[in-house]
């Protein structure tokens, strides 16, 4: 289940809004999830609903496209069923930076194209990897620069 949404909205190339939201899953979060993402059943405790807050994302993001990294295998399940339950819909296309950096990745000799390793390979800060708002902003950062490369 979702317990952090963080996204950016980006307009003619710029950054012109970020939000991070905590969601309340309804449920104990999985000891693997809480130790990967560092979120506690604390944190999320007085957090609004997934329903909530997936319809706050929605809005924010509006008819853009959804950019994120793996975000076909693994971020748009979790958000189609969360949408479905709230009731909203959404037909935005997305660009899958994981994808797109796997038709790269020879060429450029990369070991792999996670998020973690080409944040590395670009320069682009990722403090608090897996925490939704870290990396969407570390998304941004290797999109851009994947993009300067093709």
């Amino acid at each position: 289940e979702i317990t952090e949404i963080g996204a950016s909205k980006v307009i003619d190339g710029r950054v012109v809004e970020w939000k991070d939201w905590f969601c309340n899953p309804g449920r104990k979060i999985v000891p693997r999830i809480a130790r990967l993402t560092h979120i506690t059943d604390e944190m999320v405790a007085d957090a609004p609903s997934v329903e909530e807050v997936i319809r706050e994302f929605a809005a924010f993001v509006g008819d853009l496209p959804l950019v994120g990294h793996n975000i076909k295998s693994s971020d748009l399940h979790y958000i189609t069923r969360a949408l479905k339950r709230a009731g909203v819909a959404m037909d935005n296309g997305f660009f899958d930076t994981y994808l797109y950096a796997k038709t790269l990745k020879d060429r450029y000799g990369w070991e792999n194209v996670k998020l973690e390793y080409l944040s590395q390979v670009f320069g682009v800060e990722q403090p608090e990897a897996h925490r939704a708002f870290c990396d969407a902003e570390a998304n941004v950062g290797v999109y851009f620069k994947l993009k300067e490369l093709d």
